[in-house]
């Protein structure tokens, strides 16, 4: 009888095969994008978003997210920080970063660009970067900001503390890449984000807790809607590759 561990790998290596598969995909010539997707052969269970309640005192502007990066109209992170410095006002991070290169190191303190073109640059104290995954960076903390340039900012540590209460409490990464029908699960939220746009929040106090399965599902929702269907990206292979030795 097969142990409980190598179960788990199994089931993680047949996510991984769906999601390739999904991620693969091309539409025919003459057919429309989604006709191309998988069908669940039974219902999806039910996914229940985390409540978060915001405790008193936190700063009003935060980002307790995932990020793929690229240009500023598609990056909430860009966004956030660009609004916190031009009104001064300081902001909560939780961010996840995606980054095939090691940050670049200063005088105490490392500077994270997202692997995705045309992304923005964060230099932030390397004390409050976490590292996991081997590509994944995690900037955690309270910070003022200073924009240097419209692709550049720095970040000044207020508090380096996680403020807990604004993380959703959902599934961790390896929770997620080896939980029953996760290639399933994965595939529900990455369409749900295709034609639902409007339900990203709902999807990030979903999935935030899982942060690197939450990017693979942003990339490939990115990468479908910018390819209408014709595209190829091993996003959630990355996500879960630590977990299949």
């Amino acid at each position: 009888m097969p142990s409980v561990m190598h179960s788990r790998h199994l089931l993680l290596a047949a996510a991984l095969a769906g999601a390739l598969t999904l991620t693969g995909c091309q539409a025919a010539e003459g057919e429309r994008p989604d006709q191309g997707r998988p069908t669940p052969s039974e219902p999806l269970p039910e996914e229940t978003p985390a409540e978060v309640e915001i405790p008193e005192g936190a700063p009003e502007l935060q980002f307790v997210d995932a990020t793929i990066g690229g240009p500023r109209d598609g990056d909430p992170l860009w966004q956030l920080l660009e609004e916190a410095a031009g009104a001064g006002d300081e902001v909560y991070l939780h961010a996840t970063m995606h980054n095939y290169q090691p940050p670049a190191e200063g005088d105490g303190t490392v500077t994270l660009t997202s692997g995705t073109p045309d992304s923005v640059s964060i230099t932030v104290d390397e004390g409050q970067v976490t590292a996991f995954n081997d590509v994944f960076y995690q900037i955690t903390g309270t910070f003022e900001v200073e924009q240097l340039a419209s692709a550049a900012f720095v970040l000044s540590t207020v508090d380096g503390e996680e403020i807990e209460e604004l993380t959703p409490q959902t599934p961790s990464d390896e929770e997620r890449c080896t939980q029953d029908r996760a290639e399933d699960r994965v595939n529900g939220a990455v369409y749900q984000l295709v034609d639902e746009p409007g339900t990203r929040e709902e999807l990030r106090l979903t999935w935030a807790g899982s942060p690197a399965v939450w990017w693979a599902i942003q990339a490939t929702a990115d990468a479908l809607s910018s390819s209408e269907g014709d595209l190829a990206t091993d996003a959630l292979a990355e996500a879960c590759a630590p977990y299949l030795e």
